[in-house]
């Protein structure tokens, strides 16, 4: 069989709009722009694909729902895909705006 894997990232979240990193599932929501996102996609996406997969995180489980109801395709979570998660630290707001956990070095050496 042969196909082709499409990788989408999630639409814009409330994480995103607070500039917070968000790696602990279940996260953030989708914002009504990251739904407006995701159905554009839906709608200017070919070929059709045969199915949406996505993670545990909630971002990833509303954005694959919102282009799989505008495609007409089954979604399916799929437990053991997810970013990285950067520890269990309190976070902590960089300059850039993102929340950051102070334990990364722990994270890289696994």
């Amino acid at each position: 069989m042969s196909g082709r894997l499409v990788l989408v990232r999630h639409a814009q979240s409330y994480g995103n709009l607070e500039r917070r990193l968000d790696t602990l599932p279940p996260g953030t929501s989708l914002t009504p722009l990251g739904r407006d996102q995701a159905r554009i996609f839906a709608r200017t996406r070919s070929p059709r694909p045969a199915m949406v997969i996505h993670s545990v995180a909630a971002r990833a489980a509303e954005t694959a729902a919102v282009i799989g109801a505008e495609l007409g395709v089954p979604i399916r979570e799929v437990a053991g895909i997810h970013e990285v998660q950067v520890g269990v630290g309190k976070p902590q707001r960089r300059r850039s705006g993102c929340r950051v956990q102070r334990d990364l070095p722990a994270v890289a050496s696994r």
